[in-house]
């Protein structure tokens, strides 16, 4: 129930907001029933994702008898996008509080055949989203479609898009006529068509230059005027999935443009922090504290911790968000004891004798950790460069390369060893890998550290061998 607390709590200024432009506010309690014919099984389910930074799911069940009947009681605080769910039998839906919708169709046929009822705005509502899919998704009518992405060119491709957009908006505002729509689903259905039709724009640029395996291409000059359209600061639209993605593509998208393809040699070691200081350029209200607290999420756990948590006094200024500021201070209790100048935690893996090997036993030399397996093929890509950094540094004893094996079994890795002789200190996680991933928050390999001779962590995630600002990085640690 923390999320729904935390998604309560963000939004809660936005339900009030709406509240005075006549929408009432209702008890956070809604009921999705229906009838299925043919189910494929005895369980139907509603998904949610309420935490707008993770990929957690919240779900909510209920059993179906033996007419094929099920009735499911939802807690959501205020309008949001869920999914139904019965085996195959799938629909999107817009739930609110106090919404009574009930659903009736053939699992074998369900998305043709199904009927709608129960309070008329959500019946209204969700009927609207089911004619959408079927007129647009259903026939692969979209705005990413592959063949336009790959084969116009910006200009031309810029007049489809805006003519689709054209025609999608003029549906929702057909369907509309002569219903009450609520103010929250207004937002979400327009942002739908809104957000989905710039985030296709953002990306042809790059998409269709590695299409066609061009460096360099004219964009348009007047190509990104979309934005002049609808608004990239959207308060109101931070309740809804797809402005999250937008919001997140935006930054990334011009970051790489503006700063990463301009500048020679880029160190992707700042990332995170870059798009942080990016961010604050171009975004202001609800966009901006999304965007900046997404940049620390994201650089906490895929990037080098340091750099973002070290952004934790200019958050405090900028964000004007209490429940961000929260999730920044989890970020930091959490990964602080991991960042730059703590000690690394310790932890045991095996050489090849089976001899236990700890890393705090490798204290007074400098550590450069290679988390790997014989599996991964773009830990396999990074041998060549690192068998090259291992010659620079071959005889200092004060340097010791430590490549560690997260195979679940040792065969695999101790017959790649004897095939391919990879130089340094070999050794094998075992069991003890979950651990290990836990402490240091490996959610994918290679994964590379860099210990300095206290024992203390210089990078929670150093650069990797084919980066030749490595070499730097470890003869200072050496100096």
């Amino acid at each position: 129930m923390k999320y729904i607390a935390f998604l309560l709590a963000l939004f809660m200024p936005l339900e009030a907001v709406f509240a005075q432009q006549g929408a009432p506010v209702m008890p956070p309690v809604a009921i999705i029933s229906g009838q299925i014919q043919n189910p494929p099984t005895t369980k139907a389910i509603v998904i949610v994702k309420p935490n707008p930074f993770t990929n957690e799911q919240l779900t909510y069940e209920g059993a179906l008898d033996a007419q094929g009947r099920f009735s499911i009681k939802t807690d959501f605080p205020l309008g949001i996008e869920a999914m139904f769910q019965c085996g195959q039998a799938q629909a999107m839906l817009f739930v609110e509080p106090g919404d009574s919708l009930h659903m009736q169709g053939n699992a074998t046929d369900w998305i043709n055949s199904l009927k709608y009822s129960g309070k008329p705005q959500s019946a209204q509502q969700n009927e609207y989203l089911r004619q959408f899919y079927l007129t647009y998704k259903d026939k692969n009518i979209d705005f990413a479609d592959p063949n336009k992405v790959r084969n116009l060119e910006p200009a031309n491709y810029r007049l489809y898009c805006d003519s689709l957009r054209t025609v999608m908006t003029n549906f929702y505002d057909q369907t509309k006529t002569g219903k009450t729509l609520s103010p929250f689903f207004e937002v979400y259905a327009k942002a739908q068509i809104d957000y989905d039709y710039a985030m296709a724009l953002l990306e042809h640029p790059s998409q269709y230059a590695r299409a066609k395996g061009l460096q360099t291409f004219n964009i348009p000059q007047d190509y990104y005027s979309f934005f002049n359209t609808f608004p990239v600061n959207n308060n109101f639209a931070i309740f809804t999935p797809i402005y999250h993605q937008f919001v997140d593509m935006f930054v990334s998208e011009f970051f790489a443009q503006q700063v990463i393809n301009t500048t020679p040699n880029y160190d992707m070691q700042g990332y995170y922090a870059d798009r942080y200081e990016f961010a604050k350029k171009f975004l202001q209200g609800e966009a901006l504290n999304f965007a900046l607290t997404k940049s620390v999420v994201d650089g906490a756990t895929r990037g080098s911790v340091e750099k973002v948590l070290d952004k934790y006094e200019d958050f405090k200024k900028v964000n004007t968000r209490n429940e961000y500021l929260q999730v920044f201070e989890l970020l930091r209790k959490q990964f602080t004891p991991i960042s730059a100048g703590q000690v690394a935690p310790d932890f045991t893996a095996y050489d090849l004798n089976g001899q236990p090997i700890k890393l705090s036993s490798l204290k007074g030399k400098v550590v450069y950790i290679d988390f790997w397996a014989t599996w991964c093929g773009p830990c396999r890509q990074q041998f060549p460069a690192e068998r090259e950094l291992h010659k620079k540094f071959e005889g200092n004893k004060d340097v010791v390369f430590l490549l560690v094996s997260t195979d679940s079994k040792p065969e695999p890795w101790k017959a790649f060893l004897d095939k391919e002789k990879l130089p340094g200190t070999n050794v094998w996680a075992g069991d003890q890998y979950a651990a290990v991933a836990n402490t240091y928050n490996i959610t994918g390999i290679p994964r590379f550290m860099l210990i300095d001779k206290q024992g203390k962590i210089f990078s929670s995630n150093a650069r990797r061998p084919a980066d030749t600002r490595i070499e730097a990085d470890i003869r200072a640690l050496l100096q």
